[in-house]
């Protein structure tokens, strides 16, 4: 069987002060739903929650955390308000892969043509410190493979004024 995965790669540094809506950071899934109203979807893993509303201008959709609450608010892919990063000035180069990453090769059907983006912060090292799929699939087992592979990747640091520097890398695969 052949398998063939389109790749999208980018990086972005995400900004801490981004204004959005009257929800505040951290708060429940309840506080969101009690503000916004019942979503267009909801998609959810054992720690994430993301609901998704839709307007005439485009659709939202609110990253919950378990445990910390309110994490990423995005409006149509974009990011408006993250949490949990601070604020700071985008890098001169972007971390760059040491290797090839591909999707693990256990691709459930129920991923099949789907879209996922990877999110990984990359240290100064190139080390991987955290991963994040937005949308995560619907097969559990198949988002943490992705999570499990994409911690061991490695990369080339993203650098500012010549000095290796933390940063966010994504990629998207259409499954």
């Amino acid at each position: 069987m052949v398998r063939t995965a389109i790749l999208i790669v980018g990086f972005m540094f995400l900004p801490a002060a981004a204004f959005c809506q009257e929800i505040e950071c951290g708060a429940t899934e309840s506080e969101v739903l009690t503000a916004l109203g019942p979503p267009r979807a909801r998609a959810w893993s054992d720690e994430l929650v993301i609901l998704t509303y839709s307007d005439q201008s485009g659709s939202r959709s609110y990253l919950i955390d378990g445990q910390r609450g309110l994490q990423r608010v995005s409006r149509d892919g974009k990011t408006l308000k993250d949490c949990e990063e601070p604020e700071v000035e985008p890098p001169d180069a972007a971390p760059k892969p040491t290797e090839i990453v591909m999707p693990p090769m256990d691709l459930p059907d129920s991923v099949r043509g789907r879209a996922v983006t990877v999110w990984v912060f990359v240290t100064e090292a190139g080390a991987v410190d955290s991963v994040r799929l937005e949308p995560p699939t619907p097969d559990r087992r198949y988002n943490e493979s992705i999570i499990s592979s994409a911690r061991k990747w490695t990369f080339e640091p993203a650098h500012l004024d010549g000095q290796p520097v933390s940063a966010w890398f994504n990629l998207t695969w259409m499954l």
